[in-house]
């Protein structure tokens, strides 16, 4: 349960650019509850052993370890070894945290460290490396920004992410490689139109939202607006669509006693089939449960 977080807000959203927290994890071995999320996940433990489990696969956990999980990546901590509770922090952040707002289309490259056709990505970072301690060490000062948020945090926030993914980068051997090219016209303008898309989404994030209607606001083909939408951003539109209004359904849990269902309602589901579907996926837990704790 997150006991502690610090937000970097978005200009002029109620959504989240980036996001530093703090977890209490308990002792002991839990089931593998599927838990995912738009959002880009740095985790770090400093003092535990353990096991993180994925969809797929498992790692275990020392002293020291940092993971990464790409957008919407079922992750899971199954087991903490040892008699205490322990704490493990995080640094959660959005792709256009980079590109947003900038008239540099170099930024959006940074995002392709973790598409699909990365060949060298792995969940966790090398032991025992030299890069891995610099990003350790990067991430620190993350952590120490958030807690001081002295005059252009977020700035300095997001110079030391740029920094922790040009070590990614050189560590994979991928900036001599050619694997993060890509194959679509990633201009300036191009990310702007983007940008202008996300902004309409957070706008309108309870109306009845199309790809249609959002790739007419992007002034782009259906199909182009898809491709490049999660070529900048790593996840698509309506996997962002869902986030925000689980985001919104969060807020309103926690805020009030309405009842689940006028919650999904006012969080733009049509249903509470689809609202549950989404909550559980997104947070691990139901509605219900999530209220409660």
């Amino acid at each position: 349960m997150t006991f502690k977080e610090a937000i970097l807000s978005a200009p002029g959203k109620q959504s989240f650019h980036a996001r530093w927290y703090q977890n209490r994890v308990s002792p002991g071995k839990r089931p593998y509850i599927a838990h995912s999320h738009p959002a880009i996940e740095f985790g770090y433990f400093k003092d535990c052993y353990g096991t993180f489990t994925l969809k797929d696969k498992q790692y275990s956990i020392e002293p020291g370890d940092i993971f990464i999980f790409r957008s919407n990546e079922q992750h899971h901590v199954t087991e903490i070894l040892g008699e205490k509770d322990i704490i493990s922090m995080g640094f959660h952040f959005f792709p256009d945290f980079f590109w947003s707002h900038s008239n540099d289309a170099f930024d959006a490259k940074y995002v392709q460290i973790f598409s699909p056709k990365n060949k060298h990505f792995e969940n966790r970072l090398e032991r025992n490396s030299t890069v891995t301690n610099q990003i350790r060490e990067l991430l620190e000062k993350i952590h120490e920004e958030f807690e001081t948020q002295s005059e252009d945090y977020g700035l300095m926030i997001k110079s030391y992410l740029i920094a922790i993914l040009i070590l990614v980068i050189r560590q994979n051997g991928l900036d001599a490689s050619g694997e993060l090219e890509s194959n679509l016209n990633i201009t300036s303008e191009n990310i702007r139109r983007i940008q202008r898309v996300m902004d309409y989404i957070d706008q309108h994030i309870t109306d009845e939202l199309t790809l249609k209607t959002l790739s007419s606001v992007a002034n782009m083909s259906t199909s182009y607006f898809s491709q490049l939408f999660k070529e900048l951003n790593g996840f698509s539109s309506w996997d962002y669509i869902i986030s925000k209004r689980i985001d919104l359904a969060q807020k309103l849990l926690l805020s009030g006693n309405d009842s689940i269902y006028s919650i999904a309602l006012q969080s733009g589901f049509n249903n509470t089939t689809n609202f549950y579907k989404a909550f559980k996926k997104l947070t691990g837990v139901p509605p219900s449960t999530y209220r409660k704790n």
